[in-house]
């Protein structure tokens, strides 16, 4: 393994370390049999939202709880209730902190043994099995704080998400080999 630049420290044994100007201290340890574990987290905070979903559902089309206070209404909150029966006048209630922490992929990469490798005529080969939108944490009360529709005369510039879906969970397979 290579040492580090710009003031790394480094031993024989496949260690490097180098701290950071902002004091995040980077350790690499090469060890071919433990397998990389690479994790992509993704936070958005201070946004918000309008929900084009809850609007068209509750303010158009008067499906919602706030519409319903015989049934709903020791558990709706009256000043939420005024405005979803306001027509669509009052479209604070429409607008919603869209924060959210996202588990964007996970990926496990394990070294395949030389051995497999050669009976294919590579050098060496990996193994990596990934996945992807494993996981979101938010309040927003919509179906996708990351969606966006701007079509037209029907959303102009502004964020909404009607006709979308939250984004899909996937897994992914992958073998490298190099030559």
């Amino acid at each position: 393994m290579a040492p580090l630049a710009l003031g790394a420290q480094s031993s024989s044994i496949g260690v490097a370390s180098k701290k950071l100007a902002n004091g995040l201290e980077v350790l690499v340890i090469e060890n071919h049999a433990v397998p990389l574990v690479t994790v992509e987290l993704d936070v958005k905070n201070g946004a918000k939202k309008l929900d084009g979903n809850t609007r068209a559902r509750c303010g158009i089309f008067g499906r919602c709880q706030e519409n319903f206070p015989a049934t709903y209404g020791a558990t709706i909150d009256s000043i939420r209730a005024v405005q979803a029966q306001s027509s669509s006048n009052l479209v604070d209630f429409f607008i919603s902190k869209s924060n959210y922490a996202r588990l964007r992929e996970l990926t496990f990469t394990f070294d395949v043994p030389d051995r497999f490798a050669q009976k294919v005529n590579a050098q060496r080969a990996s193994l990596a099995v990934s996945g992807r939108n494993l996981g979101m944490w938010t309040s927003y009360p919509g179906f996708e704080p990351e969606a966006m529709f701007l079509g037209g005369s029907r959303g102009g510039n502004a964020a909404w998400e009607q006709t979308t879906l939250p984004q899909l969970r996937t897994w992914i397979v992958s073998l490298n080999l190099s030559f």
